[in-house]
Protein backbone atom coordinates (compact mmCIF):
# COMPACT_ATOMS: atom_id res chain seq x y z
CA UNK A 1 0.00 0.00 0.00
CA UNK A 2 2.87 2.39 0.79
CA UNK A 3 4.56 1.75 -2.29
CA UNK A 4 1.49 2.46 -4.49
CA UNK A 5 0.66 5.42 -2.67
CA UNK A 6 4.38 6.82 -3.40
CA UNK A 7 3.83 5.77 -6.88
CA UNK A 8 0.45 7.74 -7.09
CA UNK A 9 3.23 10.51 -6.23
CA UNK A 10 5.23 9.82 -9.49
CA UNK A 11 7.73 8.20 -7.97
CA UNK A 12 9.51 5.25 -8.35
CA UNK A 13 9.81 2.37 -6.14
CA UNK A 14 11.97 -0.69 -5.69
CA UNK A 15 12.05 -3.74 -2.92
CA UNK A 16 15.80 -4.77 -2.35
CA UNK A 17 16.55 -7.65 0.11
CA UNK A 18 18.98 -6.08 2.76
CA UNK A 19 21.41 -8.59 2.59
CA UNK A 20 21.53 -8.67 -0.98
CA UNK A 21 25.23 -8.30 -1.75
CA UNK A 22 24.67 -7.20 -5.67
CA UNK A 23 22.35 -3.92 -4.29
CA UNK A 24 23.87 -0.86 -5.17
CA UNK A 25 22.64 1.45 -2.46
CA UNK A 26 23.78 4.24 -3.96
CA UNK A 27 21.48 4.35 -6.73
CA UNK A 28 18.24 5.03 -4.27
CA UNK A 29 17.44 8.89 -3.13
CA UNK A 30 16.05 7.25 0.38
CA UNK A 31 15.90 3.92 1.48
CA UNK A 32 12.75 2.78 4.34
CA UNK A 33 12.95 0.11 6.00
CA UNK A 34 9.98 -1.97 6.05
CA UNK A 35 9.82 -5.86 6.92
CA UNK A 36 13.57 -7.02 7.38
CA UNK A 37 12.17 -9.55 9.81
CA UNK A 38 15.10 -11.81 10.13
CA UNK A 39 17.67 -8.84 11.62
CA UNK A 40 17.54 -10.04 14.75
CA UNK A 41 19.41 -13.38 13.94
CA UNK A 42 22.03 -11.45 12.96
CA UNK A 43 22.16 -8.19 14.34
CA UNK A 44 26.08 -7.20 14.50
CA UNK A 45 25.69 -7.82 10.51
CA UNK A 46 22.29 -6.12 10.44
CA UNK A 47 23.71 -2.71 12.22
CA UNK A 48 26.75 -2.83 9.91
CA UNK A 49 24.09 -2.71 7.26
CA UNK A 50 22.26 0.16 8.43
CA UNK A 51 25.31 2.29 8.86
CA UNK A 52 26.44 1.41 5.43
CA UNK A 53 23.54 2.46 3.37
CA UNK A 54 22.81 5.27 6.23
CA UNK A 55 26.59 6.53 4.25
CA UNK A 56 25.40 6.42 0.94
CA UNK A 57 22.08 7.48 0.98
CA UNK A 58 19.29 8.60 3.40
CA UNK A 59 17.86 5.81 5.76
CA UNK A 60 14.74 6.18 7.57
CA UNK A 61 14.88 5.40 10.51
CA UNK A 62 18.24 6.35 11.21
CA UNK A 63 21.12 3.98 12.13
CA UNK A 64 20.84 5.34 15.79
CA UNK A 65 17.31 4.78 16.41
CA UNK A 66 17.23 1.20 14.99
CA UNK A 67 20.60 0.30 17.31
CA UNK A 68 18.65 1.47 20.52
CA UNK A 69 15.39 -0.03 19.11
CA UNK A 70 17.05 -3.76 18.45
CA UNK A 71 17.81 -4.23 21.58
CA UNK A 72 14.63 -4.42 24.64
CA UNK A 73 17.25 -3.12 27.02
CA UNK A 74 15.90 0.80 25.79
CA UNK A 75 12.52 -0.42 28.46
CA UNK A 76 15.54 0.26 31.04
CA UNK A 77 15.91 3.98 29.88
CA UNK A 78 12.01 4.64 29.47
CA UNK A 79 11.33 3.28 33.49
CA UNK A 80 14.32 5.34 34.63
CA UNK A 81 12.79 8.17 32.63
CA UNK A 82 9.46 7.81 34.49
CA UNK A 83 7.60 6.24 31.84
CA UNK A 84 5.33 3.39 32.92
CA UNK A 85 6.45 0.14 31.19
CA UNK A 86 5.55 -3.42 31.97
CA UNK A 87 7.03 -4.47 34.82
CA UNK A 88 10.34 -6.26 33.61
CA UNK A 89 13.31 -7.95 35.21
CA UNK A 90 16.26 -8.98 33.37
CA UNK A 91 18.35 -12.19 32.83
CA UNK A 92 21.73 -10.83 32.23
CA UNK A 93 23.87 -12.83 29.44
CA UNK A 94 25.83 -15.69 31.21
CA UNK A 95 23.98 -15.04 34.54
CA UNK A 96 20.35 -16.87 34.25
CA UNK A 97 18.23 -15.68 37.21
CA UNK A 98 15.70 -18.15 39.32
CA UNK A 99 12.62 -17.85 37.10
CA UNK A 100 10.43 -19.94 40.14
CA UNK A 101 12.13 -17.62 42.64
CA UNK A 102 11.60 -14.47 40.22
CA UNK A 103 7.68 -15.19 39.83
CA UNK A 104 7.10 -15.95 43.77
CA UNK A 105 8.62 -12.35 44.30
CA UNK A 106 6.43 -10.05 42.36
CA UNK A 107 3.55 -12.53 43.13
CA UNK A 108 2.94 -13.34 39.34
CA UNK A 109 1.15 -16.68 38.42
CA UNK A 110 1.81 -16.74 35.15
CA UNK A 111 5.18 -14.49 33.40
CA UNK A 112 6.32 -14.03 29.85
CA UNK A 113 9.92 -14.91 28.72
CA UNK A 114 11.69 -13.72 25.93
CA UNK A 115 14.89 -12.55 24.45
CA UNK A 116 15.83 -8.79 24.52
CA UNK A 117 16.80 -9.24 20.77
CA UNK A 118 14.05 -10.77 19.09
CA UNK A 119 11.12 -10.08 16.75
CA UNK A 120 7.86 -11.80 15.47
CA UNK A 121 7.25 -13.29 19.00
CA UNK A 122 10.28 -15.53 18.46
CA UNK A 123 11.43 -17.25 21.52
CA UNK A 124 8.57 -16.20 23.22
CA UNK A 125 6.99 -17.83 25.49
CA UNK A 126 4.50 -18.08 28.64
CA UNK A 127 4.94 -20.12 31.53
CA UNK A 128 2.68 -20.96 34.62
CA UNK A 129 4.34 -21.19 38.03
CA UNK A 130 3.74 -24.31 38.05
CA UNK A 131 5.48 -25.06 35.42
CA UNK A 132 8.60 -22.94 36.15
CA UNK A 133 11.11 -25.23 36.53
CA UNK A 134 10.66 -26.56 32.92
CA UNK A 135 10.75 -23.39 31.26
CA UNK A 136 14.24 -22.83 33.13
CA UNK A 137 15.95 -24.67 30.68
CA UNK A 138 14.48 -22.09 28.22
CA UNK A 139 15.37 -19.06 30.12
CA UNK A 140 19.18 -20.71 30.90
CA UNK A 141 19.72 -21.19 26.98
CA UNK A 142 18.63 -17.57 26.47
CA UNK A 143 21.03 -16.30 28.81
CA UNK A 144 23.67 -18.20 27.22
CA UNK A 145 23.35 -16.37 24.23
CA UNK A 146 21.89 -13.00 25.48
CA UNK A 147 19.80 -11.02 27.78
CA UNK A 148 16.72 -12.57 28.54
CA UNK A 149 13.12 -10.59 29.90
CA UNK A 150 10.75 -11.66 32.12
CA UNK A 151 7.51 -9.85 32.37
CA UNK A 152 4.20 -10.19 33.75
CA UNK A 153 1.08 -12.05 31.63
CA UNK A 154 -1.01 -9.29 31.86
CA UNK A 155 -4.76 -11.10 31.83
CA UNK A 156 -6.64 -7.51 30.46
CA UNK A 157 -4.98 -8.65 26.68
CA UNK A 158 -7.09 -11.14 26.62
CA UNK A 159 -10.18 -9.01 26.84
CA UNK A 160 -9.05 -6.48 25.20
CA UNK A 161 -5.89 -7.04 23.43
CA UNK A 162 -3.00 -4.52 22.90
CA UNK A 163 -3.63 -1.24 21.58
CA UNK A 164 -0.88 -0.13 18.80
CA UNK A 165 -0.72 3.41 18.29
CA UNK A 166 0.88 4.61 15.03
CA UNK A 167 2.61 7.46 14.71
CA UNK A 168 4.26 9.00 11.10
CA UNK A 169 6.74 12.32 10.66
CA UNK A 170 6.39 12.77 14.55
CA UNK A 171 2.43 12.89 14.22
CA UNK A 172 0.11 10.67 15.68
CA UNK A 173 -1.73 9.24 13.10
CA UNK A 174 -4.03 6.08 14.16
CA UNK A 175 -4.52 3.48 16.52
CA UNK A 176 -5.65 -0.44 16.16
CA UNK A 177 -6.53 -2.60 19.06
CA UNK A 178 -4.39 -6.41 18.30
CA UNK A 179 -4.91 -9.32 20.04
CA UNK A 180 -2.04 -10.59 21.73
CA UNK A 181 0.65 -13.76 20.56
CA UNK A 182 -0.92 -15.93 23.63
CA UNK A 183 -4.17 -15.05 22.64
CA UNK A 184 -4.98 -15.27 18.89
CA UNK A 185 -7.09 -17.54 17.12
CA UNK A 186 -5.86 -19.45 13.56
CA UNK A 187 -5.77 -17.51 11.83
CA UNK A 188 -5.34 -14.17 13.63
CA UNK A 189 -8.31 -12.22 13.91
CA UNK A 190 -7.49 -8.61 11.98
CA UNK A 191 -6.46 -5.50 13.36
CA UNK A 192 -9.44 -3.31 14.95
CA UNK A 193 -8.91 0.73 14.31
CA UNK A 194 -10.06 2.24 17.15
CA UNK A 195 -10.06 5.47 19.55
CA UNK A 196 -6.74 6.45 21.59
CA UNK A 197 -7.69 7.89 24.99
CA UNK A 198 -6.13 11.60 25.37
CA UNK A 199 -3.78 9.26 28.60
CA UNK A 200 -2.60 6.97 25.69
CA UNK A 201 -1.49 9.38 23.30
CA UNK A 202 0.38 11.56 26.25
CA UNK A 203 2.23 8.22 27.88
CA UNK A 204 2.88 7.32 23.99
CA UNK A 205 4.10 10.62 22.79
CA UNK A 206 6.23 10.65 26.25
CA UNK A 207 8.47 7.66 25.38
CA UNK A 208 8.86 8.55 21.98
CA UNK A 209 10.48 11.67 23.40
CA UNK A 210 12.82 9.28 25.03
CA UNK A 211 14.12 7.95 21.66
CA UNK A 212 17.46 9.20 19.31
CA UNK A 213 16.79 9.87 15.82
CA UNK A 214 14.61 11.55 14.17
CA UNK A 215 11.39 9.14 13.17
CA UNK A 216 9.75 9.22 9.85
CA UNK A 217 7.45 6.23 11.32
CA UNK A 218 6.82 4.59 14.84
CA UNK A 219 4.65 2.48 16.87
CA UNK A 220 4.32 2.09 20.39
CA UNK A 221 2.26 -0.89 21.76
CA UNK A 222 0.46 -0.05 24.88
CA UNK A 223 -1.36 -2.99 27.58
CA UNK A 224 -4.26 -1.96 30.03
CA UNK A 225 -1.92 -2.65 33.46
CA UNK A 226 -5.15 -2.66 35.45
CA UNK A 227 -4.79 -0.76 38.66
CA UNK A 228 -1.23 0.68 37.08
CA UNK A 229 -3.48 1.76 33.75
CA UNK A 230 -1.53 1.95 30.22
CA UNK A 231 1.64 0.45 29.95
CA UNK A 232 4.51 0.31 27.12
CA UNK A 233 5.02 -3.13 26.42
CA UNK A 234 7.11 -2.57 22.67
CA UNK A 235 7.97 0.31 21.00
CA UNK A 236 8.82 -0.50 16.84
CA UNK A 237 11.00 2.03 15.42
CA UNK A 238 12.71 -0.72 12.84
CA UNK A 239 10.49 -2.69 11.20
CA UNK A 240 6.78 -2.20 12.57
CA UNK A 241 3.53 -3.06 10.97
CA UNK A 242 1.77 0.01 10.34
CA UNK A 243 -1.46 -1.60 9.78
CA UNK A 244 -2.51 0.67 7.01
CA UNK A 245 -5.16 -1.89 5.91
CA UNK A 246 -8.03 -0.77 9.02
CA UNK A 247 -6.39 2.98 7.75
CA UNK A 248 -5.40 3.20 4.19
CA UNK A 249 -4.97 6.89 4.72
CA UNK A 250 -1.91 6.02 6.76
CA UNK A 251 -0.17 4.59 3.57
CA UNK A 252 -0.72 8.28 1.54
CA UNK A 253 0.21 10.25 4.73
CA UNK A 254 3.61 8.54 4.69
CA UNK A 255 4.17 8.45 1.38
CA UNK A 256 3.75 12.14 1.21
CA UNK A 257 6.23 12.22 4.53
CA UNK A 258 8.61 10.14 2.46
CA UNK A 259 8.28 12.75 -0.53
CA UNK A 260 9.19 16.00 1.25
CA UNK A 261 12.04 14.48 2.78
CA UNK A 262 13.45 13.47 0.13
CA UNK A 263 12.99 17.24 -1.09
CA UNK A 264 14.72 18.63 1.99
Amino acid sequence: MLAAALVRLGRAVAHPVWNDPGVDWDAYRCVVIRSTWDYWHVRPAYLRWVNRVARATALWNRPETVRWNTDKRYLRELERAGIAIVPTVWSPRGRPLDLASTMDEHGWTTAVVKPAVSAAGDRTFRVERPDAARAQRQLDRLARTGVGIVQPYVPSAAEGGERSLIFLDGRFSHCVQRIPLFDRAAPAPPETLVRATGGMRRLAEAALAECPGDLLYARVDLIDGGVGGWQVLEMELTEPSLFFVPYPRGAATLAKAIVRRIGR
